[in-house]
């Protein structure tokens, strides 16, 4: 994997405030090396909102759910990777990116590797189970994995106290996607999770908005309590 230099970041910033979300995937396919986020999402959907935040970090997400369209058994898709492109635990340039959500009628857990992101060759992580804590949050979906030797847990959380209302009359929530590591030095490793059921909240806002705009937060926590917080909405 290549390593991004300054001058790279600020490319990176000037295509995403100069493009859209489908020119900025396809300018850097080959910045990355890697084939982005378009081999998970489809072309004739909607990517959603690009931009740069907090030193580096890259979020490409869409921002909403309408709650009346999601059935009560459906699926959320979530697809994220993290990249240590400088190799060093103190000194790491971190790249989030999160692909547009869309609603899917299975649920599966898969570690794709940065040379073959293929989903028809990706095999299926083993050791998956389903767990409930957070007491101040509703835990939506929450796995425990092993992979290369280490346990790692992941958790989508939705806190009630979050509900709010902007001076637009957008209706906005909190979820937040918690991942417990033992090591931050996750190099080119890619999840994808097709298991958050968003049915709490269809039955909780499905009555008071046509449109639910979601202020997803991703947390990366390890063993020494090191921790990384990002949020975009």
């Amino acid at each position: 994997m290549k390593k991004l230099s300054l001058f790279t970041l600020g490319l990176l910033a000037l295509l995403l405030s100069s493009t859209s979300c489908d020119n900025f995937i396809e300018n850097t396919k080959n910045l990355y090396s890697y084939q982005t986020l378009a081999t998970l999402v489809p072309s004739n959907e909607k990517m959603g909102e690009c931009f740069i935040a907090d030193g580096g970090i890259t979020l490409i997400a869409s921002d909403f759910v309408k709650p009346d369209s999601i059935p009560y058994n459906s699926r959320f898709l979530l697809a994220f990777s993290v990249w240590d492109y400088n190799m060093n635990h103190e000194d790491s340039t971190w790249i989030v990116d999160l692909s547009a959500f869309r609603i899917i009628p299975k649920h599966d857990l898969y570690l794709l590797s940065d040379s073959t992101p293929d989903l028809a060759t990706n095999q299926q992580l083993s050791n998956l189970e389903y767990c409930s804590y957070y007491n101040n949050m509703l835990t939506i979906s929450c796995y425990t994995f092993k992979s290369k030797d280490k346990m790692d847990r992941l958790a989508l959380t939705y806190d009630p106290n979050s509900d709010s209302i902007d001076a637009k009359g957008k209706h906005y929530v909190n979820l937040e996607l918690k991942h417990y590591t033992p090591s931050i030095n996750v190099h080119s490793s890619q999840w994808q999770l097709n298991s958050f059921d968003l049915s709490p909240l269809k039955k909780s806002y499905a009555d008071k908005t046509d449109t639910l705009y979601i202020n997803f937060i991703y947390t990366v926590e390890t063993a020494d309590t090191l921790q990384m917080k990002y949020a975009m909405h």
